[in-house]
C-alpha cells in the first residue's frame, strides 16, 4: 500500500506545473518579440529564426561546451567562434550569452552571412549550425522534421480557432411528446 502512495505521490508532483515554466514562457516570448524586430531590421525570415531557436534550445545565461573547444551561448545557441568578429564590433561574450535581444539580432546577423555565401536558406540555417558538411546534414534533416511538426501544430490551431468560430451544435435530450397528466 505504501509502495502505491509512493508512486501516486510522484505522479501527482510530475504533473504539477514547473516553477520555471513561467519564467520559460516569458522568456520564449522576449526571444519571439525580438525575433521579429530582427527579422525586419536584418532581413532574414522570422520561421528561419523560430526554426533555429526551437533546434537549439538555449536559454538565457547559458553556455555549451562544444567537442571542437568551442562554446554556444544564450536562446539562439551562438557559437564563440563568431566572437572575434563580434568584439571587432563591440560586443561582448556575456551580452552574447545573457541579452536575449542582442543574442537573437546577433543570431540573425550570423544567418544573414550564410545567405550570402550560400544563397539557400536552407543551407544558410545548416551553416549556421555548423562549418563541417555532415553535421550540417544532419542538422537540416533534423529542421525538416521540425518544421513538418510546427506545419502540424499550425494546422492543428488553424482547425481549433476555425471550430471556435463554428454556431455550437443545438442538441435535443428529451422532448416528452404526451401531455402531462393532472393529478
Amino acid at each position: 500500500m505504501r509502495k502505491h502512495l509512493i508512486h501516486l505521490s510522484l505522479i501527482l508532483l510530475w504533473s504539477l506545473p514547473s516553477a520555471a515554466a513561467p519564467i520559460a514562457n516569458e522568456e520564449q516570448a522576449e526571444v519571439r518579440a525580438c525575433m521579429q524586430t530582427a527579422s525586419e531590421i536584418v532581413g532574414v525570415p522570422r520561421i528561419a529564426l523560430e526554426l533555429i531557436y526551437r533546434m537549439e534550445g538555449g536559454r538565457r545565461g547559458q553556455s555549451v561546451m562544444n567537442k571542437n573547444g568551442t562554446v554556444d551561448m544564450g536562446p539562439m545557441q551562438i557559437n564563440s567562434w563568431w566572437m572575434r568578429k563580434l568584439s571587432e564590433a563591440g560586443f561582448t561574450q556575456a551580452e552574447i550569452r545573457d541579452d536575449i535581444c542582442t543574442n537573437v539580432h546577433v543570431s540573425a546577423w550570423i544567418l544573414k552571412q550564410e545567405v550570402k555565401r550560400s544563397a539557400d536558406l536552407a543551407e544558410a540555417i545548416a551553416r549556421y549550425h555548423s562549418p563541417t558538411p555532415e553535421h550540417q546534414l544532419r542538422y537540416i534533416s533534423s529542421v525538416r522534421e521540425f518544421l513538418a511538426v510546427m506545419i502540424d501544430e499550425a494546422e492543428r490551431a488553424e482547425r481549433t480557432v476555425s471550430a471556435m468560430s463554428q454556431p455550437p451544435l443545438r442538441t435535443v435530450a428529451h422532448v416528452e411528446t404526451t401531455p402531462h397528466a393532472t393529478p
